[in-house]
């Protein structure tokens, strides 16, 4: 028998992800676009990590437009937490029809309900049903 988070997760629609873009390639990237070269480019971005740094650690939250915010935050307890809130124009953006290119898997079953995919498992699986 098959726990059903395990059922739903199997069957659940993702987006098959590539290979991580890091500083370097993400640098390369910037410089191509503008008028800085990859290294100006790394050092403006290791200094915006420490201007984040420098705000938060003040209590202060970051709003970097187009990018989003970052907020300093208090677990019970009392670990600090960063919260990122990515901005709204990024997701919209995400989200225009044929603005993403990539492989979806489980493409189907976008908008089935969790019951969907554990009778399409327990379909699947009849050795193997959802407990």
């Amino acid at each position: 028998m098959v726990k059903r988070i395990n059922a739903i997760k199997a069957y659940t629609p993702r987006i098959k992800l590539y290979n991580r873009a890091e500083l370097d390639k993400v640098c390369k990237y910037i410089s191509g676009q503008s008028s800085l070269n990859a290294g100006e480019t790394k050092n403006v971005l290791f200094q915006l990590h420490d201007a984040i740094l420098s705000f938060v650690r003040r209590w202060q939250p970051v709003k970097i437009d187009d990018i989003g915010t970052f907020t300093p935050m208090i677990h019970i307890d009392g670990s600090l937490h960063l919260n990122v809130r990515v901005d709204r124009k990024l997701i919209r953006k995400l989200n225009e029809p044929g603005f993403v290119t990539t492989d979806i898997v489980n493409k189907p079953n976008i908008g089935a309900t969790a019951n969907d995919l554990v009778s399409q498992w327990n379909e699947n699986h009849p050795d193997a049903p959802v407990e």
